[in-house]
């Protein structure tokens, strides 16, 4: 599983992605942009893998943020997200988890 940020032992974990972030950030409407798009992955209708979903998070996270509005605009998209897209992601989730049938537990 390929993980969306890198460690460097003695420093904080960084995104993988951040230096595009970093270069494509000069403006508010562009750094929303950027943050607006990485969330459409994690809608129903993408049909976005869970590993994907497991870098673009790992992504979001690590990002270099610089100015205090963007992290706060990305919780405030993900509190509208959740409701919507939370239960098929736990499904995907518990699917993805579960095992096949020929070795499942009867009871």
């Amino acid at each position: 599983v390929l993980r969306g940020f890198r460690e460097t032992k003695g420093e904080i974990p960084a995104a993988l992605n951040g230096f595009l972030y970093s270069c494509l950030r000069s403006t508010k409407n562009q750094r929303r942009a950027i943050l607006v798009n990485l969330l459409r992955q994690f809608d129903v209708t993408a049909n976005t893998g869970l590993s994907m979903m497991l870098y673009l998070a790992d992504n979001l996270a690590y990002i270099p943020y610089t100015v205090i509005d963007e992290p706060l605009f990305l919780i405030h998209r993900i509190d509208l997200m959740v409701p919507v897209i939370g239960p098929n992601i736990l499904k995907n989730i518990k699917e993805s988890l579960s095992l096949p049938p020929q070795y499942e537990v009867k009871t």
